[in-house]
């Protein structure tokens, strides 16, 4: 029984001697063209050749919803049909061999199912930006480009090649497909689905947004675009967009746009070849405050536009209060240059106070302040004069002379309030609004909180001519006073804080403005200003109301108009130095000379001239947009020269607009054909309660008005200067119309 046992035995160990050697060698091999991922459409199925010898167990695992396996020679993988859970989108298949001679192979392919496949070959670029000047731009692992050619109008993304660090790359290199043959090769960060390659060699679908979210110091990262053209295995990724830089100087700006060219955002494609867009759908361009803010916090913004050689184009901006400011853009906007604006304010900007100068102060005191480590503007430590209140420096003051008791014999010296200043303006200039800045406590420039005796209690006087340094009925107790329109305001007006701002009840034209201080508060912290000195860091006074530039204006029609002598003789009379009366002095800027009706025609035949209503036609020469107006009455016949007086004025006047008319845009009038009216613009009215019996009138259209011409119906005047409701039956006469933006 052994010896049958170990025959057998020796017989079966020769058999399986004789197979190893019949079968020989294994081999197991995955002929691939590169070692990266296989990308899958949905259903797809890719077959790779294998080398296979000697191969006795071979099988495939595969993710869940793949299928696959090896037969003749071959590898086949079929990716999942349909999007559901029960699949994986990528991942890696095994794939377990072993042969005859026992040696085991296993291997690994890694495979991804997606919408976005694409048969060709395998493309790596290095890639870089071309840079904005505004936001520095590194790759990272998340980033993403999508890829174009002459063969795949939809293009195919590419991700990073190698792993990259925390900090990101300046330059790095993507990695993907590309039609085989391909030789137009573009692409466009951030990777867009949407966009395609047109056969013209453009990318189609681009999109710059209308109106776009105020970044503080950048733009809204959702605008961000680039494309690059393929040479020599590179891309250097460059922006379609140009940018307009805009700085904020305060917290009343709620909404900033730029008119004259509607191509600078909306649907375009763009040639990269050329690096040009052609806008397919045009839309303004605007920038409003983020996160639903009511207005801009201030500082530097961008606007991302389309390059434009158009020129005419006006940066626009809407104020809290809801004035609409303008200023030109002058030049070209250059694809990724940054055109800078300058500095844009909803407040009103102050008066330029060169040559301003202190005229009268009845108290003021120069002192050495270097033990407060201030050094002024000026370059010395000395403050205290009047001058320091309107010299710009906010850390330089004006203080009255406060020695105690013991100095009142020192020449120059008064203890207590009231305080007067003179100041001469250098020239006449029109204001609406004045501001006090107090007093810094650290002498140092303004902090917002650290201040010190803020006014309380204040007249304030204008005139265009004065005697005697303006203080004549002051010193002289019996000398009549220069000085006009008297505006007082006390602490329910101004409040201890550190700046206020006030607007005049009126706007002022003048050369000379009179301080009368007679109280602050002391501290920054008291409730009521009791204190009896005066201390001020500046004065500065604002046009609001920018009154818009005249010298292209003409008029057009005038229904009535008459010139008179005012060079009179009569030492009762003013020496006007001529002829004033004809339309066109309302629009000259001389707020002496006046547009009067005609009283007493020569010509019999027209005596309708002197009857209501009276029509003026006027050419701006340009259409311009205008929010408000302001009327200024004549001054008295016999006081001219005092700015002071006034003739009664208009009551009532409607205004049209047109921005083209026929002729002198009366036919509807002339005709009596209302058809023929082409004043279609706008239309309003004001009566009596708006333009009150005073110097001057401000009102405000009830929307803003973009048009040529306009045209004044002047139906109601004031008969004298004390009446509220006008009776004049017939005549009117105004020294200067001003329309304000």
């Amino acid at each position: 029984m052994k010896r049958i046992i170990y025959i057998i035995s020796v017989v079966l160990i020769a058999l399986s001697c004789e197979r190893k050697e019949e079968y020989g060698p294994s081999v197991f091999e995955l002929q691939l063209e590169s070692q990266g991922e296989m990308l899958f459409a949905y259903g797809a199925t890719k077959q790779v050749p294998v080398v296979a010898e000697n191969i006795k167990v071979c099988y495939v695992k595969c993710l869940k919803g793949w299928s696959g396996g090896v037969t003749d020679q071959t590898l086949s993988i079929t990716a999942p049909a349909e999007k559901t859970e029960e699949y994986q989108e990528k991942g890696k298949i095994g794939i377990y061999a072993r042969g005859y001679d026992d040696v085991e192979y296993i291997l690994y392919l890694d495979v991804k199912v997606s919408d976005d496949a694409k048969e060709g070959s395998l493309a790596n670029f290095t890639a870089s930006f071309e840079g904005d000047g505004i936001v520095e731009r590194r790759w990272y692992n998340s980033d993403r480009i999508r890829v174009y050619d002459e063969l795949d109008s939809d293009g195919f993304e590419f991700e990073p090649a190698l792993s990259i660090a925390e900090g990101g790359l300046a330059e790095t290199d993507f990695k993907g497909i590309i039609s085989s043959g391909a030789q137009n090769i573009v692409a466009v960060y951030p990777s867009d689905k949407s966009l395609a390659f047109s056969s013209e060699g453009a990318i189609t679908g681009l999109s710059l947004q209308s109106e776009q979210k105020g970044v503080l110091g950048s733009y809204p990262e959702q605008l961000f675009r680039t494309v690059a053209k393929a040479e020599e295995g590179r891309l250097v990724f460059k922006s379609p967009y140009s940018y307009l830089k805009v700085e904020i100087g305060d917290e009343m700006v709620k909404h900033i746009s730029v008119e004259g060219c509607e191509a600078l955002s909306g649907a375009y494609t763009y040639d990269v070849a050329s690096m040009t867009a052609a806008v397919v759908t045009p839309a303004p361009v605007s920038l409003v405050p983020a996160d639903e803010k009511e207005c801009f916090a201030p500082g530097t913004y961008y606007i991302t536009v389309l390059p434009t050689e158009q020129t005419g184009l006006s940066l626009k901006w809407v104020t809290v209060d809801g004035k609409t400011k303008e200023k030109e853009i002058v030049g070209a906007i250059v694809r990724n240059e940054i055109k800078d604006l300058g500095k844009i304010i909803g407040a009103p900007e102050a008066l330029e106070k060169t040559g301003w100068q202190v005229l009268y102060c009845n108290s003021e005191l120069t002192q050495d302040f270097s033990g407060h480590n201030y050094v002024g503007l000026d370059g010395d430590s000395f403050t205290g004069v009047a001058s320091d209140m309107i010299d710009g420096d906010d850390a330089s003051f004006w203080t009255y002379n406060y020695f105690d008791s013991a100095d009142y014999e020192k020449v120059g010296y008064v203890g207590w309030s009231p305080f007067q200043i003179v100041i001469d303006l250098g020239e006449q200039k029109t204001f609406d609004t004045f501001r006090l800045t107090a007093q810094e406590a650290d002498m140092k420039k303004i902090t917002g909180t650290a201040y010190n005796y803020p006014v309380g209690n204040m007249d304030i006087e204008f005139a265009n001519s004065i005697t005697d340094r303006g203080v004549g009925d002051i010193i002289d107790r019996n000398k009549q006073s220069c000085w006009s329109g008297k505006e007082s305001f006390d602490n329910t007006v101004l409040k201890n804080v550190r700046q206020n701002t006030v607007r005049l009840s009126q706007t002022q034209t003048a050369r000379y403005v009179r301080l009368t201080i007679y109280d602050c508060y002391k501290g920054n912290t008291a409730t009521e200003s009791t204190w009896k000195g005066g201390r001020l860091a500046e004065f500065d006074l604002f046009n609001g109301n920018a009154q818009l530039d005249k010298s292209s204006w003409s008029i057009v029609y005038a229904k009535s108009e008459s010139l008179g002598n005012y060079q009179l003789a009569d030492a009762d009379e003013t020496n006007y130095n001529g002829w004033t009366g004809a339309a066109r002095h309302m629009i000259d800027g001389n707020y002496w000379s006046m547009w009067n009706y005609n009283s007493s025609p020569k010509n019999s035949t027209i005596p309708s001239v002197r009857l209501y209503p009276y029509w003026i036609v006027i050419d701006f020469g340009k259409e311009i947009t205008i929010s408000q107006f302001q009327t200024t009455a004549r001054r008295q016949n016999k006081k001219m020269d005092d700015a002071s007086t006034f003739n009664p004025g208009p009551a009532e006047i409607t205004f049209e607009f047109a921005s083209e008319i026929t002729g002198r845009g009366m036919d509807d009038i002339l005709e009596n054909d209302p058809a023929k009216s082409e004043w279609t613009v706008h239309q309003e009215t004001f009566s009596s309660d708006v333009l009150l019996n005073r110097k001057y009138n401000v009102a405000e259209f009830s929307k803003p008005v973009s048009a040529r011409y306009v045209r004044l119906k002047v139906t109601k005047s004031y008969a004298n200067t004390t009446e509220s409701t006008p009776t004049r039956e017939r005549g009117c006469d105004i020294a200067e119309l001003d329309f304000i933006n």
